[in-house]
């Protein structure tokens, strides 16, 4: 139901703000990629988030290793040049 509500409602308006949002298989993602959350602002700050069972976020983190910082740069890359627009998802799932 989360999923449904930030596909319909949450992340259109983000588009309209001029966020490139994408959707990625899993299937087409690098061999390294991290199953933990993470978030990067300006390709320079890494946040790993955790999440509990009921996937409530419990903790963030601060990533200080710049060899990490790099990779999720990567990471990043890999997911948006696998992804395709978030309208041209929601019409192919229409």
């Amino acid at each position: 139901d989360y999923m449904r509500y930030e596909l319909m409602w949450s992340y259109p308006p983000n588009v309209e703000a001029g966020e490139d949002i994408r959707i990625a298989s899993l299937d087409d993602m690098p061999d390294d990629m991290p199953v933990r959350d993470f978030a990067l602002f300006d390709s320079r700050h890494l946040l790993w988030y955790d999440y509990d069972e009921n996937r409530a976020m419990i903790a963030c983190e601060l990533e200080e290793d710049p060899a990490l910082i790099v990779l999720a740069n990567h990471w990043r890359d890999a997911a948006m040049h696998a992804g395709i627009a978030l309208q041209d998802y929601l019409d192919l799932a229409a």
